[in-house]
């Protein structure tokens, strides 16, 4: 089972059973055991991450040389026939294990490259941009209102402030009424928080934002003393 996977703006999902009336439609024999199984790999292979190379065979054969250069030619002044024979079949027996494990390598690009779940959007707008008054009681109103004023306080907003920022995360029950105040709501937005892997996010963000864009910058946090993965004691 193949899947296909686009990406909504709204969090809408397509659901399970849809997806199975979908696939019978076209007269294919499937149960919705299987389906469930096919999805909980899909979902397994999309939260796993990889370090690989693009292009395993080219790599493994470029360091094959660098390595065999370093170890048998480097400082040699003569080598006789059956010695370089003996090299070549050294060579062709190494290129022939590259070639297999390259094509391990290459299944996990394939993998790596599959589109990765989006686990948790979020909204962040300011009241007075939400122009239906009765929504905008109704969040004054709602049950985890208190934690927004936490938050606003915490962040040192003033909450009487008519453009204080509400967040949507404490008010997903009422998310899609307020994105529906929007006609546009990419033109709306102002900004993308992106929290992800580098190559995940960017290639996920793409093809919408292909052209739009001259540069990106990209910087881990340094000398922050904090405990990072990588090293973090550089000095300028």
């Amino acid at each position: 089972i193949v899947f296909g996977v686009s990406y909504s703006e709204r969090g809408t999902k397509t659901k399970q059973d849809e997806i199975l009336k979908a696939i019978k439609r076209k007269g294919i024999a499937i149960t919705e055991e299987q389906l469930e199984r096919a999805f909980r790999v899909f979902e397994k292979q999309s939260e796993v991450d990889f370090f690989i190379n693009k292009n395993a065979k080219a790599f493994l054969q470029e360091q094959f040389k660098l390595w065999s250069y370093q170890y048998f030619w480097e400082g040699a002044k003569e080598w006789g026939a059956d010695r370089v024979n003996q090299l070549q079949i050294l060579k062709d027996i190494a290129f022939k294990i590259i070639d297999f494990i390259s094509q391990f390598e290459d299944e996990l690009v394939k993998i790596w490259n599959k589109p990765k779940f989006v686990k948790n959007s979020n909204y962040v707008i300011t009241l007075d941009r939400i122009a239906d008054k009765k929504l905008a009681e109704k969040i004054k109103k709602h049950k985890n209102y208190p934690q927004q004023v936490k938050e606003w306080k915490e962040l040192g907003i003033d909450k009487d402030n008519p453009k204080s920022p509400i967040d949507t995360k404490y008010f997903k029950d009422l998310e899609l009424e307020i994105l529906g105040q929007f006609k546009d709501l990419d033109k709306s937005l102002d900004g993308w928080l992106i929290k992800s892997e580098n190559y995940q996010a960017l290639t996920t963000i793409l093809a919408k934002f292909k052209g739009h864009g001259q540069a990106i910058y990209l910087d881990p946090p340094f000398n922050t003393g904090n405990d990072f993965i990588f090293l973090d004691n550089f000095q300028d």
